[in-house]
């Protein structure tokens, strides 16, 4: 058995783990019933703002193809698709303080991703902070909501909308020079 062999590790995050956490969402969010609403309309906002991560690190990034990769990319690519999956498992069951603060962390940890020396840069730590901010700016937001509103399934599309703004408008026309994309 090869555990420590990081390539065993690569396979199993951006072959397994990702796609697996990304299929659960999908098959969760697309089951609609007479009873949607705006819980669901958030859970549609997490299960996108995932597709857009798992789309830009698989077609842009690279990290997936060794040897571009390492332990440390790997690990926080892991905690990152685990996050996302807990996140949106505690706003299916209406825990959106929770599930804000975990998304917050995620963005954290993509953050913490690009402080690595030859990801370094302002165009991408400072939209990822931003990202991270907005995650904060919703769990705070929902401490105080008993049932989801329409109101704030609205407002939970902004991390969304940015982030997708970013990774395919921004992120494609700024680049450090010799580097390639950031996530």
């Amino acid at each position: 058995m090869r555990l420590k062999e990081l390539s065993a590790w690569h396979r199993f995050t951006y072959t397994q783990l990702y796609p697996a956490v990304l299929g659960s969402m999908l098959y969760d969010v697309l089951h609609v019933t007479e009873g949607w609403g705006p819980l669901q309309a958030v859970e549609i906002s997490i299960t996108l703002l995932y597709c857009i991560d798992f789309f830009y690190l698989q077609s842009d990034l690279g990290s997936d193809q060794l040897p571009q990769g390492n332990w440390r990319d790997t690990m926080l690519d892991a905690g990152i698709a685990i996050i996302f999956g807990a996140a949106y498992w505690q706003a299916s069951d209406g825990k959106l303080v929770i599930c804000y603060a975990l998304l917050a962390v995620a963005g954290a940890l993509i953050v913490a991703y690009h402080f690595t020396p030859n990801r370094r840069s302002l165009w991408a730590i400072l939209p990822h902070s931003v990202l991270t901010i907005l995650f904060i700016s919703l769990a705070w937001l929902a401490r105080g909501l008993d049932n989801v509103t329409w109101t704030f399934a609205v407002i939970s599309w902004f991390p969304t909308i940015w982030y997708g703004t970013y990774v395919f408008w921004l992120a494609n026309r700024v680049r450090p020079s010799g580097k390639g994309h950031e996530k």
